[in-house]
């Protein structure tokens, strides 16, 4: 996978879902169903990433955690946004991040046992 639309493209066909039933998840901001072409626009990753309502949205659907589509989409959840903080915290957090993703590469990398 290279992008947003991609993990949700793969993850929608993963559930078994068509466009059109993911559409009828996810309402906009009229509070209608958003359109089977506004799926294709975000699996396209056309106009960029959607807003937090329609992620949050996208994520239940797809029964993934909010986080995972803010990364894939390159996107700072608000709740961590780093206004005010000192540039040693961003640091500190910014190594501990890349800590936690070394660690998962070095345990998806091991082969698994059998029995």
């Amino acid at each position: 996978m290279k992008s947003l639309g991609e993990l949700i493209q793969q993850r929608r066909k993963e559930l078994g879902l068509t466009q059109i039933e993911l559409a009828a998840h996810i309402r906009g901001q009229s509070g209608e169903p958003v359109s089977q072409q506004r799926i294709t626009d975000i699996e396209s990753d056309r106009f960029g990433v959607p807003r937090r309502p329609t992620l949050t949205q996208l994520a239940r659907a797809l029964k993934l955690d909010i986080d995972v589509l803010y990364l894939w989409g390159r996107v700072i959840p608000p709740d961590i946004r780093a206004e005010g903080l000192p540039e040693e915290t961003i640091k500190k957090a910014w190594a501990a991040f890349r800590a936690v993703v070394r660690e998962g590469k070095k345990k998806s990398a091991r082969p698994a046992l059998t029995r």
